[in-house]
C-alpha cells in the first residue's frame, strides 16, 4: 500500500501454518521488506554534521548541504539558523536561505559567520536546519548544533595598588592571563609614570616585558628598583601600566599605583614610673 509518506525500508513476516491436508515442511517463515519508493526516486537532503564546533577567533566556517538518491532533476531546501544562548547578530550573522541544486549536482557549501567580540564568555550555542524540500525529501541529519568556543583573553594586573618600602628593593608586579590561555606566547610589556615619586631619585629603572607561554597563566616582572634616600619624608607615588601591542588585549585592572613608603627607623626607651610608697 502506498501512504504516499517518505520512511525508512519497513518489515513484516508472513509464515505458513495449519493446512487442512498434509504437514508443514521446509520453509515455513519469510520475511517481506518494504522499500519507500518515495525515496528511492527523490533527492534526499542532509547536512554533513550533526555538531559543529568554531572557534570565535575563526569568524568564517563551512556548512554543507548534501542531496542524494535521485539527483537527475533540480532541486532546492531552505537553510535556517535559530538563536539559542548565541544571539544574532551579536554572536553571529543569522542565515535563512533557499539553497539551488542543479540537476546532478550532490552538494552545496554555504559559508557562515562568527562574531569575535573579543570578550570573555562561555561556549554559545546555535541551531541549522534545513525545511522546505522541493523535488525531495528531508534526510537523517535535518538539523544541527552550533558551538561556539570562546578563545578570547586579556592581561591584567593583580593589583591596583601595590605599597612598597623605601629600602634599596627591586619591585615586583604580577600579571594574570584571563580567559583562553592561547595557541602561542603572548609577549605584554609597561610604562611607568611619576607622580610625588621623582623617577632616578626615588626610583629607577623599568619592568621587563614578559613572554607568557601558551600553559601560563600568572607571570612576575622585575626591574625596577626602589631607592632608600633615609630622608623623612611623606609616601611617594608612581603608577605602572601594562601595554600591548593590541590594546583590546588588556583588561582591568591595567594601571596599579605604585606607593613608596619611608621604612621606619624608630628608636625606643623605656620609662620607669616610681611606685607610690
Amino acid at each position: 500500500m502506498s501512504d504516499v509518506l517518505a520512511e525508512v525500508i519497513e518489515i513484516f513476516e508472513v509464515s505458513i501454518a495449519n493446512p487442512s491436508v498434509g504437514d508443514v515442511s521446509g520453509v515455513t517463515k519469510s520475511k517481506v521488506y518494504l522499500y519507500d519508493a518515495l525515496i528511492a526516486s527523490q533527492s534526499e537532503y542532509s547536512l554533513d554534521n550533526l555538531l559543529y564546533v568554531v572557534k570565535e577567533s575563526r569568524t568564517t566556517f563551512d556548512v554543507g548541504i548534501r542531496r542524494s538518491g535521485d539527483i537527475s532533476q533540480a532541486g532546492s531546501v531552505v537553510l535556517r539558523s535559530t538563536d539559542v544562548d548565541a544571539i544574532a547578530p551579536t554572536d553571529f550573522s543569522s542565515i535563512n536561505k533557499v539553497v539551488h541544486f542543479a540537476p546532478n549536482e550532490i552538494e552545496k557549501t554555504e559559508s557562515l559567520t562568527v562574531v569575535n567580540d573579543k570578550l570573555l564568555e562561555v561556549s554559545e550555542v546555535f541551531q541549522l536546519s534545513l525545511s522546505e524540500p522541493t523535488a525531495g525529501v528531508l534526510g537523517v541529519i535535518a538539523m544541527a548544533t552550533v558551538t561556539i568556543k570562546d578563545d578570547d583573553y586579556c592581561f591584567s594586573l593583580v593589583n591596583r595598588f601595590h605599597p612598597v618600602q623605601e629600602e634599596n628593593t627591586p619591585l615586583q608586579i604580577a600579571v594574570i592571563k584571563m580567559g583562553h590561555l592561547g595557541d602561542a606566547s603572548t609577549v605584554v610589556g609597561f610604562r611607568s609614570d611619576p607622580e610625588t615619586a621623582d623617577e632616578s631619585i626615588d626610583y629607577t629603572g623599568t619592568l621587563a616585558p614578559l613572554d607568557f607561554p601558551t600553559d601560563v597563566s600568572v607571570m612576575y616582572s622585575s626591574g625596577i628598583n626602589i631607592i632608600s634616600d633615609n630622608e623623612n619624608e611623606n609616601p611617594e607615588t608612581f603608577t605602572v601600566t601594562l601595554i600591548a601591542n593590541d590594546p583590546e588585549r588588556v583588561c582591568e585592572p591595567s594601571v596599579a599605583t605604585i606607593t613608596i613608603e619611608r621604612k621606619c627607623q624608630c628608636s625606643y626607651s623605656s620609662l620607669a614610673l616610681a611606685r607610690p610608697s
